[in-house]
């Protein structure tokens, strides 16, 4: 059997939608047919990056995560927050022509090194990217929620703009 491969390959979608995808695939000896497997695909299509109602998406992983703080689970409600701010950074980079992994935390990093972006909107993706100490919190000062939200506002994604951003 051949060896495994990794790499990253770039989608476009018949709505316009660019997809930047990490795949695997194995080359059969004796055969010029590969196996492709797309293994991040189904996760950003299950999270919404790809699909045209990600701000129905953004708003649902909003409101389980402040389900979850309201029972008492703070690491799913961190866990939600970073999803929906995953969600609006893809929107963000799928705007701007950029390429973007399926990863939320990629996504967060890729988009926080971009050249450009206001240090006020850098220190909350920060925040997203922060790990929890040895009691699984976070600094008391650090809402992933409301940086959340925060952020949609501060890129200007908000159902009020889209139009005006496409």
């Amino acid at each position: 059997m051949g060896a495994l491969q990794k790499g990253y390959a770039q989608k476009e979608e018949s709505t316009g939608i660019r997809l930047f995808v990490s795949y695997s695939w194995m080359a059969h000896p004796g055969s010029s047919r590969m196996l492709s497997l797309v293994s991040k695909f189904a996760n950003a299509v299950q999270y919404g990056v790809t699909l045209e109602n990600w701000l129905a998406n953004y708003e649902g992983e909003i409101q389980r995560a402040l389900e979850a703080r309201a029972s008492g689970n703070e690491g799913k409600a961190r866990v939600c927050a970073r999803r929906a701010a995953g969600m609006v950074i893809g929107e963000y980079l799928n705007r701007h022509h950029i390429p973007f992994p399926a990863s939320v935390i990629k996504r967060l990093e890729t988009f926080r090194n971009l050249p450009g972006i206001p240090a006020q909107i850098q220190e909350v993706v920060g925040h997203l990217l922060e790990h929890v100490d040895q009691e699984y919190n976070l600094p008391a000062s650090i809402d992933l929620i409301a940086e959340t939200q925060w952020l949609i506002r501060a890129l200007r994604l908000e159902a009020d703009n889209l139009d005006s951003t496409r």
